[in-house]
């Protein structure tokens, strides 16, 4: 079950997450002809820049006594600034004898007007072909499912858009803006959302791998969030009695919890077990059907089964990527099945990888804990401890100041340049130093793989890693999960594997309250309720106003009160802000990435021999692509970035993440409608970086008749304090 490596235990089962649109799909909607003639026209400019520079000289090279200065320099001024020439300009370079310099600077003149009116004619062209693949792709049945799926909201929105006889340019442009944005999410990212991002499943070993891809089973859940305002419902309705009923923040399948609470003991219920049923059919019925007409009703039945139980309409209280922000989500799982083979030598270098990307994480943890330090006296007022409340109610009134230090700069002095590339390369004596620095936490993480590599008998060879994201907690666990014949067998394997005998440290969880689907896990330990409900048993759940803050070894620790009980806590699996989470991070695990340079320019991928924990990158402001001026024509648009794609020696295909934006946005050069969302976004962007697309389109190991698909690899790895 578990791969060894000198630093950490890997759990070998992992789930695959994957687009089930091909990237070709995207791909498909580039410009060709039109580049071909940029290049006509940007070699006729150069030529003539080139030209009118050489004339230049000659014109300054004519001897003084022979030219009025003040004439010589109006003309250069003309000429530098490729503006026409003045019937006084002619004549007084004519008496220089250079009328076929004037010939041919009003050739080259109307040459360049010509390639340009001839590019902006083509662009226009094919232009109107790409927008005509792009509305034609959403006629069908699979990508009309594909924008429900996403946005159902939208999808209404678009069923009265096509009604329309005729749209102007701006709203068919508009449309295809945000029609291209969605194509974009399913075909170039790896978010988990129904039969457009299924969950699958696969080995890190050899095995026998089962590629047709197939969705076979469905499953619709309720919001969390839902049915927690229907368990209020039912305590109301049912009385003190069930009282203590709780429906777990790390509930997987909530109704299906209900469901068995009704039937327990002497609670049973008839009226609300119905009610549930009823709930359950429509789920059932939702995940059937394959038409959003027949899927939107089934919504709006949900919708009235709950605004009758909670006397409220549904509104999603949660503006983040993944949050439930509807009544209804529906996973699927497509049956393809990925052995994938490491070699030894790779698994060092992803062991050694981690180990890096770990130890970084437990230098931004001693900067948060020296900085909690230097504020400790002033909010004890002098005292040994401090409330813990106290302590967690000061910091989210004043976030802390940290100490910036990006991981270039940490690792600067084991950094190898090679070809443009990082490569680090740390002494094997610090290696180790770092290994017994971490035995001091316990660490579960989960890092997302993607892979290249080539199909053999036993799986998938891998020749190279690129580490998406390094999650801390167990991720791969719940709803990721649940179609999974083994999940019951692997969260016990996980749980006993983090069973440390006579262990001198107790461990604990945080638990919060839950607005998306992601399921935050309970390990064996203690939970403290914070916002949310624990698993555990009532004896194991501590509340906050029973801890309190103290130090222990100059750290800040937290204990139970008025004992020598000292908490030491799982980083929880899900995403924090640095500056809120602050106050809980101290005394969990290390969890949180040192910054990253913000400095402008180019930054080299970063990699330990063929694994990458960086890809290459460059930072910009947005004036250093918009220029200027305001451009809002579509050639010009176009046209502008293809000078900024020479100018900085971009790839063609990469990420553009924009600082107002949490995910990244597909870009790509050659695609107009990427033009016209960098154009759109840029205005409400104080800086932007483009990253380079690693493994590239042609390097997706998952590929068919239709193409190549983008995806990821979410493993589990761990190492337990004082272990290994």
């Amino acid at each position: 079950m578990w791969v060894n490596t000198s630093t950490w235990e890997w759990l070998k089962p992992y789930v695959l997450r994957s687009t089930s649109l091909p990237i070709e799909n995207i791909l498909q909607l580039r410009v060709v002809t039109t580049k071909e003639h940029f290049k006509q026209w940007k070699k006729a400019r150069k030529d003539y820049e080139d030209w009118c520079d050489h004339w230049i000289q000659e014109i300054r090279s004519i001897p003084k006594q022979n030219v009025v200065l003040s004439h010589q320099r109006k003309i250069i001024r003309r000429i530098e600034h490729k503006n026409p020439l003045t019937d006084n300009d002619k004549s007084i370079l004519l008496d220089w004898h250079m009328e076929e310099h004037i010939h041919n600077y009003s050739l080259k003149h109307q040459q360049i007007a010509q390639y340009e009116m001839l590019s902006r004619k083509t662009f226009e062209e094919e232009l109107e072909l790409l927008q005509q693949k792009l509305f034609e792709l959403y006629q069908s049945d699979l990508y009309d499912r594909m924008l429900y799926t996403i946005n159902p909201a939208f999808w209404n929105f678009y069923q009265t858009y096509k009604q329309k006889d005729q749209a102007s340019f701006s709203q068919k442009r508009q449309m295809g803006r945000t029609l291209f944005a969605y194509l974009q999410r399913v075909t170039t990212k790896n978010d988990t959302m129904g039969e457009f991002g299924p969950i699958s499943y696969g080995i890190l070993d050899q095995g026998s791998p089962l590629k047709e891809r197939k969705i076979t089973q469905k499953k619709a859940f309720i919001s969390h969030q839902a049915l927690q305002k229907i368990l209020t419902a039912i305590k109301e309705d049912l009385g003190e009695k069930i009282a203590e009923w709780r429906l777990p923040s790390s509930s997987v399948d909530g109704l299906d919890e209900l469901q068995r609470l009704l039937q327990s003991g002497d609670y049973h219920s008839h009226k609300w077990l119905i009610t549930l049923s009823k709930i359950e059919h429509y789920l059932d019925k939702y995940v059937n059907s394959s038409s959003p007409t027949e899927k939107s009703k089934t919504i709006a039945n949900l919708e009235e089964i709950y605004t009758r139980i909670t006397g409220e309409r549904y509104q999603g209280k949660n503006t983040q990527y993944f949050a439930d922000k509807t009544l209804v989500y529906e996973e699927c799982y497509d049956q393809q099945f990925m052995p994938v083979v490491i070699p030894k030598d790779l698994w060092q270098e992803l062991d050694q990888a981690i180990l890096i990307q770990a130890k970084l994480r437990l230098e931004r943890w001693k900067v948060f804990q020296r900085t909690a330090m230097q504020q400790f006296e002033k909010v004890s007022h002098g005292r040994s401890s401090i409330p813990a409340k106290k302590w967690i109610s000061y910091w989210l009134r004043n976030p802390p100041t940290l100490k910036n230090q990006s991981m270039v700069e940490f690792l600067e002095t084991w950094l190898v340049e090679d070809q443009g590339t990082s490569y680090i390369q740390v002494p094997q004596s610090v290696l180790q130093e770092w290994q017994a620095e971490l035995n001091s936490s316990r660490w579960l993480l989960s890092p997302d793989l993607m892979i290249a590599g080539s199909e053999s008998d036993a799986g998938i060879e891998v020749t190279s890693i690129v580490i998406g994201e390094l999650h801390h907690g167990f991720t791969g666990d719940g709803w990721m999960q649940f179609f999974n014949k083994e999940k019951g067998k692997l969260r016990q394997t996980v749980h006993e594997a983090l069973h440390v005998e006579n262990s001198a440290k107790s461990w604990a969880n945080w638990v919060f309250k839950r607005t998306m689907k992601s399921t935050p896990q309970e390990y064996p330990g203690l939970s403290v309720e914070l916002t949310g409900v624990s698993a555990s048993s009532k004896g194991n759940i501590l509340s906050l106003d029973q801890l309190e803050v103290r130090i222990k070894n100059n750290e800040v620790a937290l204990f139970i009160k008025n004992t020598h009980h000292c908490l030491h806590f799982y980083a929880p699996a899900l995403g924090f802000k640095e500056e809120t989470f602050f106050p809980f991070a101290l005394f969990c695990s290390p969890m949180f990435d040192p910054p990253k340079s913000t400095s402008k320019g180019r930054h080299p991928s970063l990699k330990v021999g063929r694994v990458t924990i960086m890809r290459e990158h460059w930072r910009f402001e947005p004036s250093d692509w918009v220029g200027e001026q305001n451009i809002s024509d579509w050639f010009q648009q176009f046209e502008r970035l293809q000078t900024i794609q020479k100018r900085f020696h971009l790839p063609t295909e990469g990420f553009l993440h924009f600082s107002h934006e949490q995910k990244p946005m597909w870009f790509d050069f050659d695609n107009p409608f990427c033009a016209d969302m960098f154009f759109n976004e840029v205005k409400k962007a104080t800086s932007f970086m483009f990253a380079r697309m690693d493994p590239s389109p042609k390097d997706l190991f998952i590929k068919d008749e239709k193409g190549h698909y983008c995806c990821e690899l979410r493993t589990f790895v761990y190492r337990k304090e004082n272990s290994i």
